[in-house]
């Protein structure tokens, strides 16, 4: 497979702007899904006898090539298709395919993959273990992107995500050792808190204003944080820590109680989420709300929050 680069100025900054687009950061010349793809793969053909095709699904790649075209009479990418095929390096998705199950855990080699628009699920696990994988782009006609789908995936540095996603879930970006930033698409409503457990690296986040939750129900340990120490900036105008943070008297950072447990003094979370807690509460002592929790007052002389009883002060 050869490197994507744009052939009028020679630039490999490439990026997806649109469904069908791709746009060339440098010099602002444009290429459509069919384009990049000619330029990554050339003219391509395929061994029909190297894949095992069940009714529209592929169940087995059995060949021996390190760049890998896919059929185009393929639906779906089942799971375990290509799993520990260590040799491939490049693989061309034919825009015939519509789901992809955890199809390439183990390929240790593969550099990159070309997800078409037809593609709707990326299931569980699917990229688990793809530790040459450098850089993705998740088509905006993917509306689900499973757990784990890209764990292990160590030299992941640049991923764009779709923008009809509604939640980032469990552990999708564990132990991406190489990841120091992402954007949150505008859309995602949830994200679980292990979504980045092992990204030793992830120094900035840019969360989306439609985000309502951060789910700690699969966190691994209930008394300490998922979020790298690394994380040093939040960006994004939402409100995720409504939720999952509250304020006590002292200013001290503390677990929602939602999952049952008690509140944790968060003194071990990084510094950016402090930060991004205390303009939170900023804002609620701006909206007259109560800045521990978000609740409204009640009372006239002395008020206190409805709903944690805590006093206002100010």
């Amino acid at each position: 497979m050869k490197k994507l680069q744009c052939e009028l100025c020679g630039s490999v900054d490439i990026m997806k702007i649109d469904d069908n687009v791709f746009q060339c950061q440098h010099c602002g010349c444009k290429y459509t899904q069919d384009e990049v793809k000619k330029i990554l793969f050339g003219e391509v053909t395929f061994k029909a006898q190297d894949f095992e095709v069940v009714g529209g699904k592929l169940i087995k790649y059995n060949g021996e090539s390190t760049e890998v075209v896919i059929p185009d009479n393929v639906t779906v990418i089942g799971t375990k298709a290509f799993e520990n095929c260590s040799g491939i390096t490049s693989v061309l998705i034919p825009n015939s395919v519509t789901q992809i199950e955890r199809a390439f855990p183990g390929c240790t080699s593969i550099k990159e993959i070309v997800i078409p628009d037809s593609v709707t699920f990326i299931g569980f696990g699917c990229f688990d273990g793809c530790s040459a994988l450098k850089e993705i782009v998740i088509p905006n006609s993917v509306t689900t992107l499973d757990g784990e789908v890209f764990r292990g995936c160590n030299s992941l540095q640049r991923v764009q995500l779709s923008s009809n996603l509604k939640r980032i879930n469990l552990r999708t970006f564990n132990n991406c050792k190489s990841l120091e930033e992402i954007v949150i698409p505008e859309g995602v409503k949830e994200i679980d808190a292990s979504a980045f457990e092992g990204c030793d690296k992830l120094k900035k986040i840019t969360l989306p204003y439609s985000l309502e939750l951060i789910n700690r129900e699969n966190d691994r340990s209930r008394s300490k944080s998922s979020w790298p120490t690394t994380l040093t900036y939040i960006d994004g105008n939402s409100k995720p820590f409504y939720d999952y943070f509250r304020l006590n008297e002292n200013s001290d950072l503390l677990l929602s109680p939602s999952d049952g447990h008690k509140n944790y003094v968060a003194d071990w979370y990084p510094q950016a989420v402090r930060l991004y807690a205390e303009q939170i509460r900023t804002q609620r002592r701006a909206m007259n709300r109560c800045e521990s929790c978000g609740g409204r007052f009640k009372g006239i002389i002395i008020k206190e929050c409805k709903k944690c009883g805590i006093r206002k002060t100010y």
